[in-house]
C-alpha cells in the first residue's frame, strides 16, 4: 500500500534538519505497520510573547485501517525533544492498536480451530 506522507511547518522556516529527522521517524512507523495509509506531522513555532523560551508544538496524525491516531506535545523548547516526545507518544498508540489487532486475530483463530466460528456468522455477530 502506498502511504502518503506530509510535513508542514508553522511559524518558523521548513528546516532541512528537521525534515529529514521526521522522514527517518516516519520509516520506522513503516517497518512497525505496513498497514500505514497516511502520516501528517506539523511542526509550529508556538507564539515568542511566552515567558518560558519559545515552545514547539508537534502534532501527528497517523491514518490506519479502521484507526485514526493523533499525538500533539507542547513545551518543549527544543524541536528535537518535541519530536522525540511526539514519536514516541505516537509508536506506544501505534503498539496498542498493532497489540489489540494481534489479540483479536488470535481469538478468531481459536474460534475457528473449535468450530465457533460458523456459529458467529450464522447470528450475525463476531468475536472482535
Amino acid at each position: 500500500m502506498k502511504q502518503r506522507f506530509e510535513i508542514r511547518f508553522h511559524g518558523m522556516e521548513a528546516s532541512r534538519t528537521v525534515e529529514l529527522a521526521v522522514r527517518e521517524k516516519m520509516e520506522t512507523l513503516v517497518l512497525r505497520c505496513a498497514d500505514l495509509i497516511a502520516c501528517r506531522v506539523e511542526i509550529e513555532l508556538q507564539h515568542k510573547q511566552l515567558r518560558h523560551g519559545m515552545p514547539y508544538l508537534v502534532r501527528i496524525d497517523l491514518r490506519l485501517p479502521r484507526h485514526e491516531l493523533t499525538v500533539s506535545r507542547l513545551r518543549h523548547d527544543d524541536v528535537d525533544a518535541a519530536l522525540w516526545d511526539a514519536f514516541e507518544g505516537i509508536c506506544r498508540q501505534l503498539e496498542h492498536v498493532l497489540r489489540a489487532q494481534r489479540s483479536c486475530l488470535g481469538a478468531r483463530r481459536l474460534s475457528v480451530a473449535r468450530g465457533e466460528a460458523a456459529g458467529l456468522e450464522e447470528e450475525g455477530t463476531s468475536a472482535c
